[in-house]
């Protein structure tokens, strides 16, 4: 009975909960033109090779946003042998722009460039291609984004307005949508949908990485670069440490909520490897304070996990023990208590999944197809449960993550090495040393005030 209690409390808070972002979403309005004309630098790290057809419409909407003042859009790259190079080089040739890896006009107050920032050894390479793009930059705002979110035409002006009175970073969340029945793309959807309900409001409790903005200065008196720079790996947790250490509100505009489609693919790279990289990035952290949040967050994944199994183990034992003792009917009714259980979690989960959905869609103008049952649902989300307290225990111990090829080795909260294909080409001091004797305006900037 008590168990059942357990299962029964958290099923309420969470019906709660999701039938409040329902309501809530509902309410949110498309936005209108604020005519803001503060400067703006937008970065975009990319990675890999592109489907033409499905990324190009993508990057259109990105350039076509509503916003009154000057726009300067940085693609950023690691290298010229990285096959995004290639696909971003002829789009912007197919904008007009003649030498894409030097600023060229999309129209009066708005710039573009490919840029090669090279590879990183001590640090992330997305943090290396954040800081590179962002250190010549003179913008009053830096914002950095995923570039394969299906986005609204108001984020930039959404992002900047949120904290242009405030000391405050600003962010978005991407709602997960499953196209397929796959077991492996539900159970990225019940994980993504968990951090959902840190966007029931303007304030949430973190930030993400696919979506920052802060002003300039912000950048340079919270020492963004520096810290980052030091063997920086998860720019959103360290964002959000630097924040929470001096008093920044983050803040989150109900209408930046993003789609991104997950497709099906193999258990173990889809699933397995992703939740074990999101988690890996807790191992990094800012100082003492911020080290024992973090290492707390992770218990109490791990603690969660362990109730639930416990709770369904206990479940299960006891159905035994009822048709064992011949108590047929008292056994049916406890099963269908845990089926219902599954099945109303899956429900729920669909509730707050399609409230975030449908609010994107209304704000993109395009209906996104989805494949979401409450059956496949539930299921996945207990699944997920129980496979993320196990992968929080297996990451405790890790000392290194592969990421695209890239070992980076933990050590102390900090990136310590970095390996490419098994090689360490340059040490890590080495490579932060080149990193800091290039002209830093911002910290230069710091350093005379």
């Amino acid at each position: 009975n008590y168990f059942f209690f357990i299962l029964l409390v958290f099923l309420i808070v969470y019906a709660i909960l999701a039938t409040l972002i329902y309501f809530k979403k509902k309410k949110v309005l498309i936005p209108i033109d604020k005519h803001i004309q503060a400067s703006v630098s937008v970065v975009f790290p990319c990675k890999g090779k592109y489907d033409k057809d499905e990324q190009y419409p993508i990057w259109d909407e990105y350039l076509q946003q509503v916003y009154d003042g000057p726009i300067d859009y940085i693609f950023a790259v690691e290298s010229e042998e990285d096959p995004a190079f290639t696909d971003i080089y002829n789009f912007l040739v197919a904008k007009g722009i003649k030498q894409p890896t030097t600023f060229g006009h999309i129209s009066h107050n708005r710039r573009i460039v490919l840029k090669v920032t090279g590879l990183s050894y001590h640090c992330s390479q997305k943090i290396n291609q954040l800081l590179q793009s962002f250190k010549d930059q003179r913008t009053d705002y830096f914002i950095q984004l995923d570039d394969d979110m299906l986005v609204h035409k108001f984020v930039f002006q959404e992002l900047v307005d949120a904290i242009k009175d405030k000391r405050a970073v600003a962010t978005g969340y991407t709602v997960e949508i499953p196209v397929s029945y796959s077991l492996t793309s539900q159970m990225v959807a019940s994980y993504r949908s968990i951090f959902l309900f840190g966007f029931i409001g303007d304030k949430c409790g973190g930030v993400w990485g696919g979506c920052v903005c802060m002003k300039r200065q912000d950048y340079v008196d919270l020492d963004v670069e520096r810290v980052l720079a030091e063997g920086g790996y998860s720019d959103d947790g360290l964002i959000q440490a630097l924040a929470a250490k001096y008093g920044f509100e983050l803040v989150a505009p109900q209408t930046n909520m993003f789609i991104n489609r997950i497709g099906k693919g193999p258990f173990a790279k889809k699933y397995l490897n992703y939740v074990t990289r999101q988690y890996f990035a807790l191992k990094f952290y800012l100082n003492t304070i911020n080290h024992l949040v973090v290492l707390s967050q992770r218990l109490a994944m791990i603690l969660a996990g362990l109730v639930f199994q416990v709770c369904f183990g206990v479940i299960v034992y006891d159905q035994v023990v009822c048709y064992s003792s011949n108590l047929i009917v008292e056994g049916i009714v406890k099963f269908v208590s845990f089926v219902a259980f599954i099945l109303l979690i899956g429900t729920f989960q669909n509730i707050e999944i399609n409230a975030f959905k449908e609010l994107s869609e209304k704000l993109v103008g395009k209906t996104v197809n989805t494949k979401t049952n409450f059956a496949v649902a539930g299921v996945s989300f207990y699944l997920h449960v129980i496979w993320a307290s196990w992968i929080n225990v297996v990451v405790l111990f890790k000392k290194q993550i592969v990421w695209f090829g890239v070992t980076y080795h933990c050590s102390k909260g900090k990136v310590s090495l970095v390996e490419r294909g098994g090689i360490n080409e340059k040490t890590f001091q080495q490579s932060q040393n080149e990193f800091f004797s290039e002209q830093t305006p911002l910290i230069q900037e710091k350093q005379i005030q």
